[in-house]
């Protein structure tokens, strides 16, 4: 059975996560961009997109597989000020 350390805080563990499962981070990415699209969840768009930055470093690779049609960029800000134009 795999032990888990019991004092790591949930952003530790979703980094973790992210950075080790291509499928979910590719998921989340497109997720994140379609709630940049809504006023009402802009907000955690722009905070899983940092999230993925954090993991990942960069949103570039992301970006160039997603299916979500925008454009590619590095950073979670980038996206953000993408989508106040397009809204």
């Amino acid at each position: 059975m795999k032990s888990f350390p019991r004092d790591v805080s949930h952003q530790e563990s979703l980094l973790r996560e992210l950075r080790e499962n291509p499928s979910l981070a590719a998921e989340y990415f497109e997720l994140a961009i379609q709630a940049l699209s809504t006023k009402e969840e802009s907000v955690a768009g722009l905070i899983a997109l940092t999230a993925l930055q954090d993991a990942l470093g960069s949103l570039k690779g992301l970006a160039s597989k997603a299916r979500t049609g925008v454009p590619i960029f590095e950073t979670a800000a980038e996206y953000h000020d993408w989508a106040l134009q397009h809204s």
